[in-house]
């Protein structure tokens, strides 16, 4: 008997209301219908997804083309249904002060339409990594953690899309490409602890990234119980006064700040558990590489 998820074709997603709304959290495998589809059959709402890109395009400054060596997924859902599609081809368009304006996503290959997911003015959204990263276990699903507004041939609708790739590389340079940066090291962490809060982040990626400047930064999503709005943080590497690796397994990287800026010296300190030991070390080594003072040893 089969028990995998029921398939549903692109009859059923024209005769779903719009807008789409949807949260990949509240999914699972069980409640959610899968769906390949041929987007080219959607009623006419908007102009042509790609038409909608290519003006995008013409008015942005900056369209970074992202090499990717294996297409990726492109997944959304519609209610209780998912939907998945592959894309070889990705862009990423630019206003001049680097906000994102759109991610466009074709194949010239495949007969699917192209697929506009475009972001609110002046925002720079991060790529938040779903899943924890090891030495050994890229991180390949990506999303931005919010309802978006996009576009799939002439449909119009929001929903919180899903990029999963087929190799890290592709994932690492898609990140870059939306960062504007270097990402120069991912790692899943156990958590990290401030002395100046307290608990800051649990079961999630600590990246160390390098601006077009050179300047190296720490980036990590706060995801703590506390009052506070879950949201990324991004540390100066500048604003570190020493690393202190853990003496064993198990134990965390130490991390002292310094009060050169005002997150800094609200956190004071991190402890940060990695989930690998071997991330523990590859981040010392890298801290010592870009100067930070290295004690305990």
């Amino acid at each position: 008997m089969n028990t995998g998820p029921r398939l549903y074709g692109f009859a059923e997603f024209v005769s779903q209301p719009s807008p789409l709304r949807s949260s990949f959290g509240s999914q699972n495998s069980e409640s959610t219908g899968l769906s390949f589809w041929d987007p080219a059959y959607t009623p006419a709402t908007s102009p042509p997804a790609s038409e909608r890109g290519s003006a995008i395009r013409s008015a942005s400054a900056v369209s970074t083309a992202v090499d990717l060596l294996s297409p990726v997924t492109l997944s959304f859902t519609k209610g209780s249904k998912l939907f998945k599609l592959k894309y070889s081809k990705v862009v990423v368009c630019k206003d001049v002060s680097g906000s994102i304006r759109c991610i466009e996503l074709s194949d010239p290959s495949s007969l699917s339409g192209a697929f506009v997911h475009t972001f609110v003015n002046g925002r720079k959204p991060i790529p938040h990594l779903e899943q924890p990263a090891t030495s050994t276990q890229k991180s390949l699903r990506v999303c931005f953690l919010e309802d978006q507004n996009v576009q799939v041939a002439q449909a119009v609708f929001n929903t919180q899309p899903q990029y999963t790739f087929e190799r890290g590389s592709d994932c690492d340079k898609f990140q870059e490409a939306v960062l504007g940066v270097a990402v120069l090291f991912v790692a899943g962490v156990a958590e990290i602890v401030s002395k100046g809060r307290g608990e800051e982040a649990i079961s999630q990626n600590l990246r160390i990234c390098r601006s077009t400047t050179g300047a190296l930064s720490l980036l990590f999503f706060a995801n703590s119980q506390r009052k506070e709005k879950k949201r990324y943080y991004s540390l100066p590497v500048d604003a570190i006064d020493s690393v202190e690796p853990p003496k064993k397994s198990g134990k965390p990287v130490q991390m002292k700040l310094a009060t050169s800026s005002e997150l800094s010296a609200q956190l004071k300190a991190l402890n940060i558990l990695f989930i690998d030991g071997n991330d523990a070390k590859r981040m010392c080594t890298l801290m010592q590489a870009a100067d930070v003072k290295i004690t305990g040893r």
